[in-house]
């Protein structure tokens, strides 16, 4: 059996117009609806909702003979755009509770057309993941628009059950769920895309099959559309802990090695970014200086404006965008070769501009220098590499859902920045797409959960004889790449 209640933030019901706003996750719909008994029906819809026979009972009571036809057309249209909250029950026992996500701008799929027979054989969708958490577990797909809170621990054991080449009748008749019920429950599921079946066509599946699990439910999360509750910027700790404050204190010694200043002249933007190219090779001979890192971390990452906002703590101003002008990220020198200054790992003194020592262990640095190498599949170690590393709770005391998502984009911005002024300067610079953060944790000792690496940059001096690779000449007439 089929419980129905309408999810809504807010109905106010007009009643001089017949019609009905409902508001949820900034939609805002207004329907317009024949009579005083439908508007009976969608406010019992959202307070209490009920089931197909309750509202068998309405309609009935209504004496309406058009009331029935135009509710199955209207329930059809929030159902698919995702306005309706399904639970399966079995009697008065709650088993899955279906909740839509974000109301969708254009109408979708009805849930609970599916017909699945006996032979049919279910798995679990390759996305979907199973959450054990307070107050009950959820199952939940990045390629969904519901989420499944699972009311019932035979739902559980009814899952495990879909295992292998097991069918639909198979399961069902080994779950300790009535039948009925039982299939109730994997309908709902797999009409909720939660489930798949073995008879799907792989037009079905079509892109999902690319995406990893995690990678889509983060994808999916962290923008509107299939987002779980509270959005963006809400400030979610204001009252409850202090923010992070913007220049972080105590990475690194006390002593400060003060970097040069930049003086140095700077080619046009055009010319820089058309010339940008990542170069895995340095000249052994003249290793990059300190000259030209001072330079590139004045021009990228010094502070040049700070301020507190009451109620919203700091926010700075470096050399390129960040979100909220937060500027989590921090950035740890890892030097192998640099010119005047000592092999070892530093922190970046954005305010002060200048490097604060970091003590490592015995094959900490050649560990850290090993992984950089690795990564960007370089013959030798390379001169410089910078660990960028952000400072989690800085970002997420203020953003609800998208936290890691805007330092990604930080980091990206931050990437670009790098490479456009080493370019500029003459530098041999590439960026990484990967990096070992627990080793960065274990050597620095610091929490991972604070603060640890979200890239890295490579930075080495340019070979003297080094040419940028010549590309093939290329039309989109060609009809491919060259």
């Amino acid at each position: 059996m089929l419980h129905h209640r309408l999810v809504a933030d807010s109905l106010t019901v007009e009643q001089d117009a017949c019609a009905v706003i409902l508001n949820r996750a900034g939609r805002c719909v207004r329907l317009t609806v024949p009579g005083t008994a439908l508007l009976t029906v969608l406010t019992c819809l959202h307070e209490t909702g009920f089931t197909e026979a309750e509202l068998n009972r309405v309609v009935a009571q209504s004496r309406s003979p058009h009331l029935m036809a135009f509710w199955v057309r209207l329930a059809a249209g929030l159902t698919a755009a995702y306005w309706i909250e399904t639970t399966v029950l079995a009697g008065e026992e709650k088993l899955v509770r279906l909740q839509p996500l974000t109301p969708a701008p254009r109408l979708g799929s009805v849930p609970g057309t599916a017909r699945l027979s006996d032979g049919d054989v279910l798995r679990m969708a390759p996305t979907a993941v199973l959450r054990f958490g307070e107050p009950m577990p959820t199952l939940e797909s990045g390629a969904a628009h519901h989420v499944a809170h699972v009311e019932d621990p035979r739902v559980l054991d009814l899952l495990v059950g879909l295992r292998g080449s097991a069918t639909v009748g198979d399961t069902c008749r080994s779950s300790a769920l009535a039948d009925r019920d039982a299939r109730a429950v994997l309908t709902a599921l797999y009409d909720a895309g939660l489930l798949s079946a073995e008879r799907d066509t792989p037009a079905q599946a079509g892109a999902a099959d690319y995406w990893s699990d995690w990678e889509l439910l983060f994808h999916a999360r962290s923008r509107l559309g299939r987002t779980r509750g509270d959005y963006g910027g809400t400030f979610r700790f204001r009252g409850v802990r202090d923010p992070w404050p913007g220049i972080p204190q105590g990475f690194g010694a006390d002593e400060l090695i003060e970097l040069p200043n930049d003086e140095g002249a700077s080619r046009s933007l055009l010319d820089v970014a058309t010339s940008r190219c990542s170069i895995r090779e340095h000249d052994t001979e003249n290793p990059v200086t300190a000259a030209q890192l001072g330079a590139l971390l004045s021009r990228t990452q010094r502070v040049r404006f700070a301020r507190e906002v009451d109620g919203y703590g700091d926010i700075l101003r470096r050399g390129y965008p960040a979100g909220g002008s937060l500027y989590e990220l921090e950035i740890f020198v890892l030097a192998n070769r640099c010119a005047d200054l000592d092999q070892g790992l530093y922190h970046y003194d954005s305010a002060w501009h200048g490097l604060r020592r970091i003590a490592t262990g015995p094959g900490d640095l050649e560990q850290l220098s090993q992984v950089a190498q690795v990564t960007a599949q370089m013959a030798e170690p390379p001169q410089v590499v910078l660990l960028i590393a952000a400072r989690f709770p800085r970002v997420m005391w203020k953003y609800d859902a998208v936290s890691y998502a805007v330092i990604l984009k930080n980091v990206g911005a931050l990437y670009d920045a790098l490479y456009l002024h080493a370019t500029d300067l003459g530098l041999a610079p590439c960026g990484l797409g990967g990096g070992d953060s627990d080793l960065f944790s274990a050597v620095t000792q610091i929490p991972y959960l604070e603060c640890t690496t979200v890239g890295e940059f490579i930075l080495g001096s340019r070979p003297v004889n080094w040419q940028r690779p010549s590309l093939p000449a290329w039309h989109p007439e060609a009809g491919g790449v060259a």
